[in-house]
């Protein structure tokens, strides 16, 4: 990910484009950061980004600085982010960015802040009932002897997955980039899907 800074624009907000940057770089984002000297040099910086396949090129700065990136990207397969830094952030505003770090860093690494929301709130939902549901068949087919038992178990299983799987994501997403990390994600609702298929069978042979 290129970031085009632009000090002057960024000079009192500063602080907010480096927190920003500690929340990607924590997440496995490889960065690379360009300052601009003068006028066109964003333009000029982003174009040149665009021309190597840059997928996403973000603009740190005012209004002026970011629409000097959009020219330079105008016409090319790379999208363009935003680090709204100056004292307006029209466009920011307009768009609905967030403007807390973690929001903004966020909406860089999934490249859209609504389709981060979405993809979110579907994984949320499914992993809560993928939860209710596989306590519910314990509770059906264990041994009534030793339901408290099984259930402890699968807790405690789960949060080891989780725990497992959030550290190996980042790993992931720093070699591979978050799409793929994602990706991996998906994994676990197909294995958990296909576990329970024998139970499907033999519920409806009952």
């Amino acid at each position: 990910m290129l970031i085009i800074f632009n000090p002057v624009a960024g000079r009192r907000r500063a602080h907010l484009l480096w927190r920003v940057l500690d929340h990607l770089v924590a997440n496995g984002i490889r960065l690379e950061i360009a300052e601009t000297t003068r006028r066109g040099d964003a333009e000029a910086l982003a174009r040149a980004a665009a021309a190597r396949g840059a997928p996403l090129v973000v603009a740190a700065g005012g209004d002026g600085t970011i629409a000097e990136v959009a020219n330079g990207l105008i016409g090319s397969a790379s999208a363009l982010g935003l680090i709204p830094l100056g004292t307006a952030n029209v466009l920011a505003h307009e768009i609905g960015l967030p403007l807390a770090p973690i929001g903004i860093a966020a909406a860089l690494a999934f490249h859209h802040y609504t389709w981060l929301l979405a993809i979110s709130f579907i994984w949320g939902v499914s992993v809560v009932a993928d939860s209710a549901q596989f306590s519910a068949i314990i509770t059906e087919v264990a041994d009534q002897r030793y339901v408290g038992t099984a259930l402890t178990l699968q807790t405690a299983a789960g949060f080891l997955l989780t725990t497992v799987s959030i550290k190996f994501a980042a790993t992931f997403a720093a070699a591979h980039g978050w799409s793929a990390a994602m990706m991996m994600l998906a994994l676990g609702p197909i294995f958990g899907t296909t576990a329970m298929l024998p139970l499907l069978r033999q519920h409806n042979s009952a």
